[in-house]
This record gives C-alpha cells, structure tokens and sequence, in this order.
C-alpha cells in the first residue's frame, strides 16, 4: 500500500513558521491520525481491494449453493485450526440455555375455573372425549 501524502493547511504553514518544534508535532499528529482514522473499505485504488468484486445478492442467494462445502470446510477447521476450536467454543460458552419456552400458567381465579373434575354429565366431559377420539383415529 502506497503512503498517504499529508499536505500541510495554512495553519500548519504558520505554526511551522513560527514555531518548528511545534510544527513538527502537527506534522506528526496529523500522519498519525491518517494511518489511523482512514477508511479505506470502498477504494478502489489500493492494492488490496482492487479486484474485489461483489454482488448484491442476499445472503441465502450467495451461500446456499455452496453450504455443503462450506460446512465441511468449517467442520476441517474446527479439527485442525486452534483458532477455530476456540472460536466456536467461545460462541457455545457464551449462548444462554436453549431458549425461551413457553409454560402456560392460567389464573384460575380471573377465569372462574375450579379444581372439581368435570363429571361424567357435566358439558367439558363430552369435549374431552371428543377430542380424545379424534386423536386416536389421527394416528
């Protein structure tokens, strides 16, 4: 990669002028923050980037087709590269249990229901068994 040509600004002419000392500390403040604060992602004129092509695929558009070697290409990794034993190990240590479930708890209060089991007459027992029924023909 080529070195960046910082250019002296007016100040830094005058300050210079004045002052050497300090305008040599400018100088050297400002090729510090240009090798440090440059974004060089989307140029096309270094060495790095300069064949890099890309699409404007989604994801699945880019990956599916080739996912099974991309997978065994991950699973060699894993085995054989430290970094990426650690990586994925890193992942799983961090990952909270398996998720959110779902555990319904009714108030039966609000909703008026009892601890009685309905009776043989009573209108939810022929639900029930209606419900029982279908499920035991479904299979």
């Amino acid at each position: 990669m080529s070195p960046r040509k910082i250019e002296p600004n007016l100040m830094d002419r005058v300050v210079s002028y004045v002052d050497p000392v300090r305008g040599a500390r400018r100088m050297r403040a400002r090729v510090a923050m240009a090798l440090v604060g440059g974004y060089l992602g989307a140029k096309r004129d270094r060495r790095a980037t300069k064949e890099w092509r890309v699409t404007q695929n989604s994801a699945d558009a880019d990956l599916l087709p080739d996912l099974p070697m991309l997978r065994e290409r991950s699973r060699d990794l894993v085995r054989n590269s430290p970094i990426a034993t650690g990586a994925v190990g890193t992942v799983l240590m961090n990952v909270v249990g398996t998720g959110l479930n779902l555990v319904p708890r009714p108030d039966g209060e609000v909703l008026g229901m009892t601890e009685r089991k309905p009776t043989l007459g009573s209108p939810w027992s022929s639900v029930n068994f209606a419900c029982g029924r279908k499920r035991s023909n479904a299979t």
